[in-house]
């Protein structure tokens, strides 16, 4: 068995495995992209009128939760490193590629009266693929009885079936994660020490899945929102500034579709207590973007595809004696979410 690496790459910001998102456009790896069949409703809009696609519509993106309610997203995620180290002079560069696909589970479990809701998120299964800088491919998948490299493979199969509680507010944005602390410590008894947070990021994957942060209760064409989040990384935690639009509506199979654009950047606030403890160490982002697509289903007020794709540019620097050792990682990061299946509460 081959030492495993994976988990060394796949904790940089963009997803998670990061951790993001997409376009109602293609739908990437063994999952057939299975509509179930619901009809039409005509559920409240703004104001008490159905929501429908017009070009000077004022439509509402927040979530419309029932209770009952299921979804089904397939998740991907690909990063890129380009690692160049410098040492006194003398440079050497690297390339690492991952390639993350899952299969995950929404249910609302509880609507409350203010439009606030919790549901469950599961991971069905759960493939990771990456390239080192020799070449060489690691294949790992949950739904495997062995993958490359034993260690990871085993916490993929740990991922496989665990669930978290996600508390919603009524305007798309998450108030909490529960149930993170219990997979950590399934994790933590393997081999290979591997983090939770590495592998699959819960916070970050249920803050971008069905819903859009801090949506405004009604808006038309063109009017915007800003949105700030941060993410913790292993290097400190990243913040992600983004300005989004509505770019307008369409109707899709019948459906009344909301399309957003957001257009933000990126900076990192390295960890204070990596430093202290390190001698000699300095951390800095140097460049960071982002940018995403989001198209949201108006009916059941619930995101149908999202793309995200972010850049940065990450710089440390190390004091080794009287040497000096830079290492600079340039990170490309391209998310992709398809909803592929949704039911409706039973009569």
């Amino acid at each position: 068995m081959r030492k495993p690496f994976v988990h060394r790459v796949s904790s940089v910001p963009g997803l998670v495995p990061a951790c993001l998102l997409i376009f109602a456009l293609l739908a990437s790896g063994p999952v057939s992209p299975v509509r179930a069949e619901v009809p039409p409703t005509q559920e409240p809009g703004v104001n008490g009128q159905a929501q429908t696609a017009s070009e000077d519509a004022t439509v509402s993106l927040r979530p419309r939760f029932i209770a009952g309610q299921s979804s089904r997203f397939e998740l991907w995620n690909q990063v890129h490193v380009n690692k160049t180290l410098d040492v006194q002079g003398r440079t050497r560069t690297v390339e690492i590629r991952a390639n993350t696909t899952a299969l995950l589970n929404w249910d609302v479990q509880a609507v409350e009266p203010d439009g606030s809701a919790q549901g469950e998120l599961t991971v069905q299964w759960m493939r990771v693929e990456v390239t080192d800088p020799e070449g060489q491919v690691s294949r790992n998948d949950s739904r495997e009885g062995s993958g490359d490299t034993e260690a990871f493979h085993r916490a993929l199969g740990v991922l496989a079936g665990s669930r978290v509680t996600v508390n919603i507010h009524a305007d798309g944005s998450v108030r909490d994660v529960r149930g993170i602390d219990a997979i950590e410590q399934r994790l933590a008894g393997l081999e290979g020490d591997i983090e939770l947070r590495s592998l699959f990021d819960f916070n970050e994957v249920a803050a971008s899945l069905c819903t859009v942060p801090d949506a405004p209760e009604s808006i038309e064409s063109g009017q915007g929102w800003s949105h700030t989040r941060d993410q913790r990384q292993a290097t400190g935690t990243v913040t992600r500034n983004v300005n989004f639009s509505l770019s307008g509506t369409e109707t899709i199979a019948q459906i009344p579709v909301a399309m957003v654009n957001g257009e933000g950047t990126l900076t990192l606030e390295p960890d204070a207590q990596r430093l202290a403890e390190t001698p000699g160490l300095a951390i800095r982002m140097t460049a960071g973007q982002y940018n995403t697509q989001i198209m949201m289903d108006l009916q059941r007020g619930e995101v149908v595809g999202r793309n995200a794709n972010a850049r940065m540019t990450i710089e440390t620097v190390r004091q080794l004696g009287e040497a000096e050792l830079t290492m600079t990682d340039q990170i490309t990061s391209q998310t992709q979410l398809l909803r592929v299946a949704e039911t409706e509460p039973a009569p």
